[in-house]
């Protein structure tokens, strides 16, 4: 890294450190090309991504400006460099291993994950490193820093034994493993349509459209359990007796794909689980009126 700056593992689990992530995504992560709109991943959501099964404590990696006794720290470092030949050159090395140690990190400016991704390609199964959260402040995206920092996750991620990624790109992106679609579903149209988040067609009004994306309200069963109908049939919360039977239609699924995820009952839990503002998971039963159990 340039003088100035230095590496460090963040510990989402700290709340200093988890603030930090935050206020860096939510000022420099991920926004469309106008700077119009930026996606705000909150704590709890940051953590449910970075902290799966297997993740590991050194695979969140920031960089941070160097505290000022660093950066004096690094200046001693090279002047002992050039004046080693002077006879005054350990002295200097003393001083600056006393000034290290008294040194403490300054401002979070960047930042890159990795998680650990099993996974089933074409028959095999391999484990990988999905790499996600790269992010530099604006004013230092110029110094050409993303590469050092792709370097560090991969020197990381290497060392523990992984020697493939996948990462995912809104452009295209050198020999894409795969591609997929998504969407926007809008659960508040008025106020996105304020905001100028999409445009409307001429031939619709912000009536039509709330009408279109209308969200059934959930309902109650004879029993008094919540849920939801979707195409005539009934879906429910997931719930932990459901993990195993999830498992099993997840593995089944899997293999019709070349490319699937692989995932044992404590990723299930951890994934698929539902958790209020992070993931919403329903199920349907085979029952002959295709009513909840």
């Amino acid at each position: 890294l340039p003088l100035g700056l230095e590496f460090c593992s963040l510990n989402l689990s700290d709340a200093s450190d988890m603030g930090e992530v935050h206020s860096l995504l939510q000022a420099h992560y991920s926004e469309d090309d106008l700077g119009m709109f930026r996606l705000d991943y909150q704590p709890e959501l940051i953590k449910w991504m970075s902290l799966v099964p297997g993740s590991k404590s050194n695979w969140f990696v920031g960089v941070r400006k160097s505290s000022e006794n660093k950066q004096k720290s690094s200046f001693w470092s090279r002047l002992n460099c050039c004046s080693c030949f002077g006879g005054g050159g350990r002295k200097m090395a003393e001083a600056s291993t006393n000034t290290e140690a008294e040194s403490f990190g300054g401002e979070l400016v960047g930042c890159v994950s990795a998680t650990p991704l099993n996974v089933t390609l074409d028959g095999k199964n391999v484990t990988l490193a999905f790499i996600n959260f790269l992010t530099l402040k604006k004013d230092l995206r110029a110094k050409r820093l993303a590469p050092i920092l792709i370097r560090e996750i991969t020197r990381r991620v290497s060392s523990d034994g992984i020697f493939q990624a996948m990462f995912t790109g809104a452009k295209t992106i050198p020999t894409p493993l795969y591609t997929a679609q998504y969407q926007h579903r809008m659960l508040n149209v008025r106020k996105t349509q304020q905001v100028k988040f999409f445009q409307m067609a001429q031939s619709m009004t912000v009536d039509d459209y709330e009408k279109f994306y209308q969200v059934e309200s959930p309902k109650k069963s004879a029993k008094g359990k919540e849920f939801v109908e979707i195409g005539g049939r009934a879906y429910r919360p997931m719930t932990e007796r459901d993990v195993e039977q999830v498992a099993e239609l997840w593995e089944s699924s899997s293999r019709l794909r070349r490319l699937g995820a692989r995932f044992d009952h404590e990723s299930i839990r951890h994934h698929l689980l539902p958790k209020p503002g992070i993931v919403s998971t329903y199920v349907t039963e085979a029952a002959p009126d295709g009513t909840p159990a």
